[in-house]
């Protein structure tokens, strides 16, 4: 019976140590599929930032596109009205106004120095401006209703 002791003895200990390997195995397992989830969550996080800096980027780029759109417009609006002003007859006539210059040697004509010039034309421009603006709204307030 010695020999079925020791046998007994050594399968209830090799079941003992199969059983702790076993559960370490399962222990291990489950801490590299933790580890596993972990680095995937850090994958997945790091794609989504990388894409909303992309969608970031993308949006930055078409507002300021919209924005240099929306200051050509106005520049150009801007640019049209000055043409309209400076077109019209009753405004165009820098070359008319002239002052006279008494010297010793006589009379001459000379043009007017910009700053009067502009301080005599001034209200010309301002109500020809008011004229082209009010019209515009005229018209869009006509469309409205």
């Amino acid at each position: 019976m010695a020999v079925a002791d020791i046998i007994k003895k050594i399968l209830v200990e090799a079941e003992e140590k199969a059983g702790g390997i076993l559960t370490q195995g399962r222990q291990d397992a489950r801490r590299i599929r933790k580890e596993a989830e972990v680095r995937a969550q850090q994958i997945v996080e790091q794609i989504i930032q990388a894409k909303q800096d992309l969608s970031n980027q993308a949006a930055l780029r078409i507002i300021s596109l919209a924005r240099l759109e929306s200051k050509k417009a106005v520049l150009s609006a801007r640019q049209r009205m000055l043409n309209q002003v400076f077109s019209d007859r009753r405004v165009r006539v820098k070359d008319l106004i002239e002052k006279i210059v008494v010297s010793f040697e006589g009379e001459k004509k000379e043009a007017l120095e910009p700053e009067i010039y502009l301080k005599i034309r001034r209200p010309e421009y301002e109500a020809r401006v008011a004229e082209i603006l009010f019209k515009g709204r005229a018209t869009s307030e006509t469309d409205e209703k």
